[in-house]
């Protein structure tokens, strides 16, 4: 999986009006973490960025039950500080999580 710089504009579908409310846990993580956020509706991508704005990971769901239930791995990346970003059609939201190993 290349590396990717996130870029500066989110798309165009995204309404930047509302921001989401994102829980990150356990956090700091050994690497398996759950993110929850009830509030958002419909489709959604969730990335994980280093603190250099490297693109690491990038998953797409349905719903956020399907979130919710889905246990994220980055066990694989160094120990740091990565941020957690979600997008959808009606916003974003953005929680920080720390791993440590």
């Amino acid at each position: 999986m290349g590396k990717q710089k996130k870029t500066v504009s989110n798309p165009e579908y995204v309404n930047q009006d509302k921001n989401h409310k994102i829980q990150v846990y356990p956090n700091p993580t050994r690497g398996l973490f759950q993110i929850s956020s009830p509030e958002i509706e419909g489709e959604m991508s969730v990335s994980v960025f280093s603190v250099d704005g490297v693109q690491h990971r990038r998953y797409f769901f349905n719903s956020s039950i399907e979130m919710d239930a889905f246990s994220f791995d980055i066990t694989d990346l160094q120990s740091s500080v990565y941020f957690i970003e979600i997008n959808n059609s009606t916003g974003s939201g953005i929680n920080r999580i720390v791993l440590e190993k």
